[in-house]
């Protein structure tokens, strides 16, 4: 009589549950994180973009032809604002250009001449700003054919100098026979060159 067979038993793997949508789609962001992120900057620039589509799309043509003349009247005060501000500017600029080229001292009568080994500068000048000059200097340049010999200084005879008040003014300094040529500049003690027509 032949032995009784025993049954196989095999036992066959588990298989996974089945997924929803939504399981597999959580499962295919977080499996990289770096995809997450790029997808949640991409949707954070997107969606005011969408948004503003959105709330255009629902406008009437009678809201957009209003906004198109706001818009319109917008530019057009910013384009009369900055022409004004330009002139303005220019203005400004023109009348600097004019005080300035407009000197500050007219000087009268100046000579230059010799004595007793000297040379010297006498003239008279005039304030012809609205101002009064404090500490101002005559400035004697002399030179021989255009090149420069020597200078000195001495102070105007009034001080201050008020404004339209002419005073005397006297230059001197040792003579020397190659000087041929004398001007006279004026400055403050404590500044600078102050402008004259000479």
């Amino acid at each position: 009589m032949a032995a009784p067979v025993s049954p196989i038993l095999v036992q066959m793997p588990n298989k996974p549950p089945a997924r929803s949508a939504v399981g597999q789609i959580f499962a295919f962001l977080t499996a990289d994180w770096t995809r997450v992120t790029a997808i949640i900057v991409i949707a954070i620039i997107a969606l005011p973009v969408i948004t503003f589509r959105i709330s255009e799309s629902l406008k009437s043509p009678e809201q957009k032809a209003a906004e198109a003349a706001k818009f319109q009247q917008m530019l057009a005060e910013v384009r009369a604002k900055s022409a004004k501000e330009n002139e303005a500017e220019a203005k400004a600029k023109s009348e600097a250009e004019r005080i300035a080229a407009r000197p500050d001292l007219k000087i009268d009568g100046s000579r230059c001449g010799t004595e007793y080994g000297f040379i010297k500068i006498t003239g008279r000048v005039t304030n012809k700003t609205t101002r009064p000059i404090e500490n101002l200097m005559a400035v004697g340049i002399f030179s021989s054919n255009g090149d420069y010999v020597k200078s000195a200084t001495a102070m105007v005879e009034y001080q201050p100098l008020l404004p339209g008040q002419t005073s005397p003014y006297t230059v001197m300094t040792t003579a020397n026979p190659a000087i041929t040529n004398c001007l006279t500049t004026f400055k403050t003690m404590f500044g600078g060159e102050v402008s004259s027509d000479h």
